[in-house]
């Protein structure tokens, strides 16, 4: 499901149809994936959606068993491509005896023209630490050496796998300053997260993955409005309890306390009728559209 998108003339990234098996568990289905410059485009997915295996292919990491994957318009595989993208891994370690700031001027050395070094340890906050041993970071300034080190190249492309993991505010809000400020221009971001705050705070695109293929598309407020569901909160009576709800009708319980039943249904008319007819007045019910979690959890059946 498609639901909506801005018009882009430069591609950044894209795959087709990419098809990946391990064993005989298909990872990728079918995957279509297009990033373009100006863009955020944020994979969103329970682990083991396939996330993973959708980047790797698409820097070139690993071959497609089908389908077609390019890179800046051509081989993900290409030396003088790769020299153009940043990427971060989901898991990044780096040698216990250098510190940050050798870190950051061995990865700039393969790019013609990387950022300042001195900048982007400020940047990430890590200023402080830029001449302390690798090994003795923590694993949120790992993190946050990880994605310096995918920005150090200024690249067309930044891919970050995971890249909030283990951040805590200070680093998060860093990181989320940073990714703006990447894709600028013809620049682009393709990023992967199981973290609905995240994916609804940095993306111009949402891709929803479920069992290696996007199942629906668009931003944060699109995916939410084009959700078949609505979001009913009964409030209880102000002389009573909150009253038991004899059935729930083409939809479920989100959650009860005390003070308020959320329920997911499509069929907002016919809750509204049975929670009339259990004392409470219309007054008291209050329709939204879905949060992002509770229409992910609509378009998968799973929770992130």
């Amino acid at each position: 499901m498609r639901i909506g998108s801005r018009t882009r003339t430069t591609t950044l990234c894209r795959l087709e149809g990419v098809v990946k098996t391990y064993g005989s568990r298909n990872v990728l289905d079918g995957m279509d994936l297009a990033v373009h410059g100006g863009e955020v485009v944020v994979l969103l997915g329970r682990n083991g959606a396939g996330k993973t295996t959708c980047i790797d292919i698409a820097l070139g990491l690993r071959q497609a068993d089908a389908g077609h994957a390019s890179l800046l318009g051509t081989s993900p595989r290409s030396t003088s491509v790769r020299r153009r993208v940043g990427a971060v891994a989901q898991e990044a370690d780096f040698p216990a005896r250098l510190n940050p700031t050798e870190v950051l001027e061995l990865v700039s050395a393969h790019y013609p023209r990387p950022l300042e070094v001195v900048s982007l340890l400020e940047r990430f906050g890590l200023h402080d630490v830029a001449r302390r041993a690798c090994g003795r970071l923590s694993g949120g300034q790992k993190r946050r050496l990880a994605t310096a080190c995918a920005v150090v190249g200024d690249p067309e492309l930044a891919v970050l796998d995971e890249p909030g993991a283990a951040l805590d505010v200070e680093g998060r809000q860093s990181l989320w300053d940073t990714v703006r400020l990447v894709a600028d221009g013809d620049r682009g971001v393709l990023l992967t997260t199981h973290d609905m705050e995240e994916a609804e705070e940095l993306a111009d695109r949402i891709v929803v993955i479920h069992h290696g293929a996007a199942v629906a598309q668009g931003s944060a407020r699109q995916l939410r409005q084009a959700s078949l569901s609505r979001r009913v909160v009964l409030h209880p009576p102000p002389d009573g309890p909150l009253p038991e709800l004899p059935e729930v009708p083409a939809g479920r319980v989100v959650s009860r306390t005390q003070d308020r039943i959320v329920v997911l249904t499509p069929d907002v008319d016919r809750i509204r009728q049975v929670a009339q007819d259990t004392g409470i007045s219309g007054r008291q019910i209050e329709v939204t559209t879905p949060s992002l979690r509770e229409t992910f959890v609509e378009l998968t059946g799973e929770t992130s």
